[in-house]
C-alpha cells in the first residue's frame, strides 16, 4: 500500500485517470448506453469506480493529516446546503412551460456528480500532491499524441467521423481525407470533410486540443528536438482537420502568439535558448499551416452556415398569403385562427424562419405566440444566433415561471432546458449564480491565487512557462464563455482541472527556488 500512495505513484494514477478519458469518450461513440448496470452506463460506471479507488487511496495517504480534509468538509457543507436549496427551487418549476421537462432530484444530483463533481475531486487531489515539471510535460505529450494521432490516422484512412454531426441521427464517416482536400474536395457538403476522429463531440475535442497546444509548442521551443516539433505539426494538422473555429482558428492563433512569447522570454530575457533558426522553424510551421488552412473545409463550412434557407414555391405562396394578417399582428391583435396558422407554419418550416426545429419542440409556439412573434415573425428571416436565441427563450421561461430565486438557484438540468453552448451562462441557467460559483469557482479561485503570486513576485515569476499557462487557461476560458464545451463534459473538465493544478504547483516551485 505504501508504494501505491507515495507521491510519485499516486500522481501517476491520477494522471492515468486523465488519460483514461479519451478511451471512455471513444467507447461512448461506438457503444453509448448499450451496456447498463442499475441504469448507469458502463462508461460512467468506469469513471465512478476509478474515482472511488482514487478517493480510497487519498484517504489512506492523508488519514493522519487532518488539514487535507478540512477544505473538503467546508466545501461539502456549502455544496450540501446549496443542493438542498437547489432541489427545493426546481421542485417549484412549472413543467408545462418547457416540453420535455422532467424534474427529478435524483437525476439532477447524479448529473452534477458525474459532470461537475468528479473533475473537482480529481482537481483537489492534484492540488494535494506535487506535480513535477517532467511528469507534467510527459502527460501533455501522451494526451496530445494520443488524441491528435487518432484524428490524423482515422482521417487518412477515411474512417473518421465528421465533426458537425448534431443534425444527423448517427455519426457519419468523412467523405474526403486531407489529401483529397487539394485534389477532389467535397464542395457540396464541406462539413462532411471535417474530422473529429472517433471522439464524441467535435466542439469538445477542439477545446481540449486548444488547451494542450501551447504546452506542446513550449516544449518544442524549450528542448529544440525533432520529436517535439513533430508533435507540434501532428497536433496542428489535427486541429485543422477538426474544422471547428475553436480548433482550427484557435490553433492558428496560438501559433501566432507563440513566437512573440519566444522572442520576449527566449531572445530578450534569455530564459531558454532561442536563435534565428528556431524562429524560422516556428515561422515555417505557421506558414505551412496557413496554406493548409485555406485549403481546409473550415472556411467553406463557416460560409455555408450563413447561407439563406431556400423556400419552395409552395412555401413562398403560403407566406405571401399570411402576410395579409401581418398588420393586425403588428398592432398586437392576435386572432386565434391567425395564431394557429403561423404556429403550424413555424412548426413545419422552422428553418425558413432562421431557427432550428429543437426550439419549436422546446417552447410551444401557440402557447407562447407573443414571444415567437417578437423574435422571428416580425424580424427579417435571416439565420439567428442559436446561442443567443436559447438565452432569449430562457428569459421568457423565467418570466413565465415567475420565481425570484431562479437566477440564484437555477431552474435545473432536468427542466429540459438545452445546453446553450456557452459555459458560465449555461451553468447559470441550470444551477444559478450560487451553483455556478460552487461548481466552477474552485478552479478560478486557485488560478487567481497563482496570478496573485506572480504579481507579488514578478521578478522571479515572470517566466515563459507562466506565459504559456496564460495562453492555455486564459484562452480556453474565453472560448468557454463564447463557444462553450469546456465544462459540459468530464473529458474536457478533467484536463482543465489538471492544467490549473499544474499552474498552481509551478508557482510553488518558483517560490522554493527563490
Amino acid at each position: 500500500m505504501d508504494r501505491l500512495i507515495n507521491d510519485k505513484n499516486f500522481s501517476l494514477q491520477l494522471l492515468g485517470f486523465v488519460i483514461l478519458q479519451p478511451f471512455v469518450d471513444i467507447y461512448r461513440v461506438f457503444f453509448e448506453n448499450t451496456i447498463e448496470i442499475a441504469g448507469i452506463s458502463l462508461a460512467e460506471l468506469i469513471n465512478l469506480l476509478a474515482i472511488a479507488y482514487l478517493i480510497f487511496l487519498f484517504v489512506v495517504k492523508y488519514i493522519k493529516q487532518p488539514k487535507y480534509f478540512l477544505p473538503v468538509v467546508i466545501y461539502g457543507v456549502l455544496l450540501g446546503g446549496y443542493c438542498i436549496l437547489h432541489i427545493w427551487n426546481i421542485s417549484k418549476f412549472d413543467e408545462s412551460i418547457l416540453n420535455g421537462a422532467d424534474i427529478s432530484a435524483f437525476k439532477e444530483l447524479y448529473y452534477m456528480l458525474r459532470v461537475y463533481l468528479l473533475p473537482l475531486v480529481v482537481f483537489y487531489m492534484f492540488l494535494c500532491v506535487k506535480i513535477k515539471t517532467g511528469f507534467f510535460e510527459k502527460g501533455i505529450n501522451i494526451l496530445s499524441g494520443l488524441i491528435s494521432g487518432i484524428i490524423v490516422v482515422t482521417n487518412l484512412f477515411k474512417v473518421s467521423f465528421i465533426s458537425y454531426a448534431s443534425s444527423l441521427e448517427t455519426n457519419q464517416f468523412i467523405t474526403r481525407n486531407i489529401i483529397e482536400w487539394f485534389i477532389n474536395p467535397d464542395m457540396e457538403n464541406p462539413a462532411y470533410m471535417t474530422s473529429k476522429g472517433w471522439f464524441y463531440m467535435g466542439n469538445q475535442i477542439g477545446v481540449i486540443l486548444f488547451m494542450l497546444y501551447p504546452f506542446v509548442i513550449m516544449q518544442a521551443l524549450k528542448y529544440r528536438k525533432k520529436r517535439n516539433y513533430l508533435l507540434v505539426i501532428i497536433q496542428g494538422i489535427a486541429m485543422i482537420m477538426v474544422g471547428t473555429r475553436v480548433a482550427a482558428l484557435g490553433g492558428m492563433l496560438i501559433l501566432i502568439v507563440s513566437p512573440v512569447i519566444a522572442i520576449l522570454f527566449g531572445g530578450i530575457l534569455k530564459q531558454f535558448p532561442f536563435e534565428r533558426k528556431d524562429f524560422l522553424k516556428l515561422a515555417g510551421v505557421a506558414v505551412c499551416f496557413v496554406l493548409l488552412f485555406v485549403h481546409s473545409p473550415v472556411i467553406d463550412v463557416q460560409g455555408a452556415k450563413g447561407d439563406a434557407y431556400e423556400e419552395t414555391d409552395e412555401q413562398k405562396a403560403r407566406r405571401k398569403e399570411m402576410e395579409k394578417f401581418k398588420a393586425d399582428l403588428d398592432k398586437g391583435i392576435f386572432d386565434e385562427k391567425v395564431v394557429k396558422m403561423y404556429a403550424e407554419d413555424i412548426e413545419e418550416y422552422p428553418y425558413s424562419y432562421g431557427i432550428s426545429e429543437e426550439f419549436v419542440k422546446l417552447f410551444d409556439v401557440e402557447d407562447n405566440f407573443e414571444f415567437w412573434f417578437d423574435t422571428v415573425i416580425s424580424k427579417d428571416r435571416d439565420q439567428v444566433n442559436y446561442r443567443q436565441f436559447k438565452e432569449r427563450i430562457y428569459e421568457a421561461v423565467l418570466e413565465k415561471n415567475n420565481n425570484p430565486y431562479d437566477r440564484w438557484l437555477g431552474i435545473g438540468y432536468t427542466s429540459g432546458f438545452p445546453y446553450v453552448e456557452r459555459d458560465f451562462t449555461g451553468q447559470n441557467i441550470w444551477f444559478g449564480y450560487a451553483g455556478t460559483f460552487l461548481l466552477l469557482g474552485p478552479y478560478y479561485i486557485c488560478a487567481l491565487y497563482a496570478v496573485i503570486q506572480i504579481l507579488r513576485r514578478i521578478k522571479t515569476h515572470f517566466r515563459y512557462e507562466n506565459a504559456f499557462f496564460a495562453v492555455s487557461l486564459g484562452g480556453v476560458s474565453v472560448l468557454a464563455y463564447m463557444a462553450g464545451h469546456l465544462f459540459n463534459g468530464i473529458f474536457s473538465a478533467v484536463i482543465f482541472a489538471w492544467l490549473v493544478s499544474a499552474f498552481v504547483h509551478y508557482q510553488k516551485k518558483l517560490e522554493v527556488s527563490e
